[in-house]
């Protein structure tokens, strides 16, 4: 192997998707002589479920030490990586997991060097996406999986203010001194979903991989949803549901969502002050790496003052968002009854089956002029 490529995130710019379509794509990669190291989450990315890459533990091992999901002894998935890197039969290996973006810079760089020292060219890609989006997405991430129940202005000003990353300039400044300039793929997100074949296009395109007869069909995966299902997860929260329930409403949500082009659930007020935040580290950026005035396309600052709070619900709204909850509740139902019966009768216990008159008469009943 000569070259190992490190795509490093960020956080919410298509990385769980671009994972599963690595790890669906593992065998025409390698046609490519490109491997896709079957390790880490690759499972879980084969399987198209949620996950943080191929190269979360090793990642994960170059935390700071006060990150949650640091790994404190990570030499074993320092090693499985370099076994990996021998064995291989490809000229280049791709390591995937957007939690590189947060690694300590001491310990990425002592894991540059190690690579080096093997006689690999080590090479990084990342995306960079508007940060109102990126917060407005970590935002959704917090009510979805994390029980939020606050409206989102201080949570988007507190992460605003200390994320490191979204300093766009100066993030990349770090990167291309640990990698070297040349050794630096910056992409932009939104423009990259633009292109056919999307983000997997793009990265493809950055990454010299011919992309003919790879396959692109990959499934919906951490979708976000509109800000009138937010508001409704908002409502739901208060009552502290539990996890299982939680899963069941998301997966709903996520079967009707569509795509949406941008997130618009921050007030203008807020997203203006975003953008004043982050307007000098952008200009930057866009000088000194894109050659042009602007990163991104200028924000409109349309839509309703404060679209969290003006969402106005729909009885198709209500229908879709619960409706589809009852019916998984009813699929479960039937399936716990199915199991029910095949235990009595394993135990010699005779259940009486559901039947087509008893639900007739049921029926009739609930239609009776008495009972309307």
């Amino acid at each position: 192997m000569k070259e190992v490529l490190l795509h490093l995130g960020i956080p919410k710019t298509g990385s769980t998707a671009l994972q599963v379509f690595f790890a669906r794509n593992y065998g025409a990669l390698l046609t490519r002589s490109i491997d896709y190291f079957r390790m880490g989450e690759f499972d879980r990315g084969l399987k198209g479920r949620i996950a943080a890459g191929n190269g979360v533990q090793v990642a994960c091992s170059l935390l700071p030490a006060h990150h949650q999901r640091r790994i404190t002894d990570g030499e074993r998935y320092l090693g499985e990586l370099e076994r990996m890197i021998e064995a291989s039969p490809a000229e280049r290996g791709l390591l995937s997991s957007e939690l590189f973006a947060s690694a300590d810079h001491q310990k990425l760089a002592a894991f540059i060097a190690r690579l080096a020292a093997s006689g690999l060219r080590v090479r990084a890609i990342y995306y960079i996406r508007r940060q109102d989006q990126i917060l407005s997405s970590s935002y959704i991430q917090q009510v979805r999986l994390h029980g939020y129940t606050e409206p989102p202005d201080a949570y988007v000003r507190n992460l605003a203010t200390r994320n490191d990353i979204l300093r766009y300039h100066s993030f990349h400044r770090t990167m291309t001194g640990h990698f070297g300039n040349e050794n630096v793929m910056c992409r932009i997100y939104e423009e990259a979903v633009a292109r056919e074949n999307g983000v997997f296009g793009d990265f493809l395109d950055a990454a010299g991989i011919a992309g003919a007869g790879l396959s692109f069909a990959v499934p919906k995966v951490n979708a976000s949803i509109p800000d009138r299902q937010v508001a409704i997860l908002l409502l739901l929260n208060r009552f502290r549901p539990g996890k299982q329930f939680v899963d069941m409403v998301i997966e709903n949500a996520d079967k009707s969502a569509r795509e949406l082009g941008r997130h618009s659930l921050l007030s203008r007020p807020l997203r203006a002050e975003i953008a004043a935040l982050f307007r000098e580290e952008n200009a930057k950026l866009a000088r000194e790496s894109f050659k042009r005035a602007e990163l991104f396309a200028p924000d409109p600052l349309d839509g309703p003052e404060d679209p969290l709070a003006s969402s106005e619900l729909t009885v198709e709204d209500l229908v879709v968002f619960l409706g589809g909850l009852l019916v998984r509740f009813d699929g479960r139902l039937s399936e716990t009854g199915k199991i029910a019966r095949a235990a009595a009768a394993e135990a010699g216990v005779a259940l009486p089956e559901p039947s087509l008159e008893q639900g007739k008469a049921d029926n009739a009943t609930i239609r009776a002029p008495a009972d309307l």
